[in-house]
């Protein structure tokens, strides 16, 4: 689940230029080379008010915190996606400062692990030509994201320093389109809604989860390679897309899509698992009942082998306490099912009703 916020939309994007080619998200920019010049930015006194204006009044003035201390709060279960958010804004594709500003904004947003960093420093130093973290941040954005850990800071570090980038590079005009790189109302509006989940703590990480996982050593680097969970998009991707193949579409009955779903479910958690915990492909068959089975034989019978062999890395879910996770039709507690005077399931009793099945599952 993400918080709400006013994407944009058909209208505001013919407000913002009559082409649709020539502007691009923010989130788009990020995934390509946004090297380039930096220059140096003075806004003018009259821009920065204008700016400010439209970013409307400062909701963090009055409760300022020590940006050196670290905001260990809770500050909200349901986050949105940083490259959703990133997904908001829609820039002119031949601004001057369209790349300069992305970098800055993703350099306020994300906080790179310091040894993640020198680690990428130390290797660059060795290369020729040398490489730096930040130029192949630039230049190889997904590169660098695959080898360097980083962190959203909480809102009062985050708000202030989004809002500077915000408030400096919205009013700037470039000299060759006489266009301010936000040229619109509903860009502000935008920046305006992007602000306000940051200080909710809609996109800030939350305190002591960590959203890394390493999975494997680049083996031409010797640097770590890590596993990012903060968003949905492998979600979207490496599930929702491939779960509608999976399911039957017309004329099945709910028992026939509850065993298509667990199907899904086992294969993937075998194919994915195993990759994401080892770097190692899954290599084998789907049938973990009859492993399970087979492991047990071999460990009952293996003081009657000459030679006993083991199932070695084989975890064999029937020797753990089974999980009370539900996965498909769930039951109704019993709470509600009380509440509401429905009675518990009884095979004896309901099993030739209409809807068994369902009753099974739900307890009803």
């Amino acid at each position: 689940m993400q918080p709400s916020a006013n994407h944009i939309t058909s209208d505001s994007v013919t407000e913002l230029d009559e082409s649709v080619d020539e502007m691009i998200s923010i989130s788009d920019s990020l995934r390509g080379d946004i090297s380039g010049p930096t220059q140096e930015l003075q806004p003018s006194d009259e821009a920065s008010r204008s700016a400010d204006e439209k970013l409307g009044p400062d909701e963090l003035l009055g409760m300022a915190r020590n940006p050196n201390e670290w905001d260990n709060a809770i500050h909200s279960r349901v986050l949105k996606d940083p490259w959703h958010m990133f997904h908001m804004i829609y820039l002119s594709a031949t601004h001057g400062l369209r790349k300069q500003f992305t970098r800055e904004l993703r350099d306020a947003i994300f906080i790179p692990d310091q040894q993640d960093r020198n680690r990428i420093d130390a290797w660059g130093s060795t290369q020729t030509p040398p490489e730096t973290y930040e130029k192949l941040r630039n230049a190889s954005p997904e590169w660098i994201r695959k080898r360097c850990r980083h962190t959203i800071p909480p809102p009062h570090i985050l708000y202030p320093l989004v809002r500077k980038v915000f408030s400096t590079y919205g009013p700037i005009v470039d000299p060759t389109t006489k266009q301010p790189l936000f040229s619109s109302n509903s860009q502000w509006k935008m920046a305006r809604n992007i602000l306000e989940l940051i200080r909710r703590g809609f996109v800030s990480d939350p305190p002591g989860i960590s959203l890394y996982t390493q999975f494997g050593i680049d083996k031409q680097t010797g640097l770590p390679m890590y596993r990012c969970i903060r968003g949905t998009n492998t979600i979207e991707g490496g599930v929702h897309t491939h779960i509608k193949s999976r399911l039957p579409k017309f004329g099945v009955s709910i028992r026939h899509v509850q065993a298509s779903l667990l199907d899904f479910t086992l294969r993937h958690n075998l194919l994915v698992g195993t990759y994401n915990s080892t770097g190692q492909h899954y290599r084998g068959h789907f049938s973990i009942w009859t492993m399970n089975r087979i492991q047990e034989l071999l460990m009952t019978l293996k003081d009657s082998f000459s030679k006993p062999i083991q199932l070695d890395g084989w975890v064999n879910g029937n020797m753990y306490i089974q999980t009370k996770e539900v996965i498909g039709i769930l039951p109704i507690p019993n709470e509600v099912r009380n509440l509401n005077g429905m009675s518990s399931y009884h095979s004896t009793l309901n099993q030739n009703q209409k809807y068994s099945f369902v009753a099974r599952m739900q307890n009803t």
